[in-house]
């Protein structure tokens, strides 16, 4: 994971590295205010001044895009994770799903909500 523009989470992120996710584990976070040189499995946006260079870098790459910036998900994030009425909320813009060209696990879809 790269973390573009957002050294809270990169703090909080680096902190649990080497936790499970699911079936496998964080094994690395790095981040800056900067690109990175070569391409992780997930850029998180975390500065919205940063969206559209983060999108055109991870569209290249076919990487995941991820934010904590509800907002950028309408704007071209893939997958968004926050706070919506007061209850965690998943979003997943399906148009970015196919211009990174992502495969979903099909019960992901049970609980997120999908943008376009």
């Amino acid at each position: 994971v790269y973390v573009l523009g957002a050294p809270d989470v990169l703090a909080e992120l680096q902190a649990i590295v080497g936790s499970p996710i699911g079936a496998s584990k964080l094994a690395s976070v790095e981040g800056g205010d900067a690109l990175p040189g070569s391409p992780p499995t997930v850029l998180f946006i975390g500065d919205p001044g940063k969206t559209a260079e983060g999108i055109a870098f991870t569209r290249q790459h076919k990487i995941l895009s991820a934010t904590n910036q509800v907002a950028q998900v309408s704007a071209g994030v893939t997958l968004g994770l926050g706070v919506a009425g007061g209850a965690p909320a998943i979003l997943v813009n399906l148009n970015a799903t196919v211009e990174e060209e992502l495969d979903w696990e099909p019960a992901v879809f049970n609980i997120a909500t999908m943008v376009q």
